[in-house]
């Protein structure tokens, strides 16, 4: 059993966490700035815990890119690959 069979779900798994923490920490920035701006009150400690959900984000994702690089299969956001209509997109600009 080679150990990558072992660790690409592991990796699919944490990809998907690492979204959902992203996910969640826009939401609960989104969810303040309404509350506080617009309604008058404002989630406690939900700045801190954006703060940590973005170091945790950070240092994760880093390391997750670094193993997939290692492993030579690194993976991009669609939207920043060449071939995917970017140069369309430019070129209606």
């Amino acid at each position: 059993m080679k150990i990558d069979n072992v660790f690409e779900p592991v990796m699919v798994v944490m990809e998907h966490v690492l979204v959902l923490a992203f996910v969640f920490a826009v939401d609960l920035n989104l969810l303040n700035v309404i509350g506080r701006y617009g309604m008058g009150f404002s989630i406690l400690r939900a700045d801190e815990v954006q703060i940590y959900v973005m170091v945790c984000v950070t240092f994760l994702g880093a390391s997750l890119f670094a193993t997939l690089h290692e492993r030579g299969q690194p993976r991009t956001p669609a939207f920043g690959c060449p071939g995917n209509g970017t140069k369309r997109r430019r070129a209606e600009l």
